[in-house]
């Protein structure tokens, strides 16, 4: 997979299509965002997705495994 040759977005025709721009912008995923942003009770961003995404460091993990979860 190659990287595009421009910053347009393929499928909105957007003159911005950067990772952010998916995440936070995209008119497609406005449900999808709604719905995550409800059930984390505020609004997101990339901060909020990576942590959802990633979850803590291991070394702000408790180091039982099972209050891991």
């Amino acid at each position: 997979m190659e990287r595009a040759n421009n910053s347009t977005c393929v499928q909105c025709g957007s003159t911005v299509d950067t990772v952010e721009y998916n995440l936070l912008d995209f008119p497609y995923w406005n449900p999808f965002r709604t719905e995550l942003a409800a059930r984390v009770g505020h609004s997101l961003s990339v901060a909020t997705i990576f942590a959802i995404l990633c979850g803590p460091a291991e070394e702000d993990l408790p180091p039982d495994p099972v209050l891991r979860g």
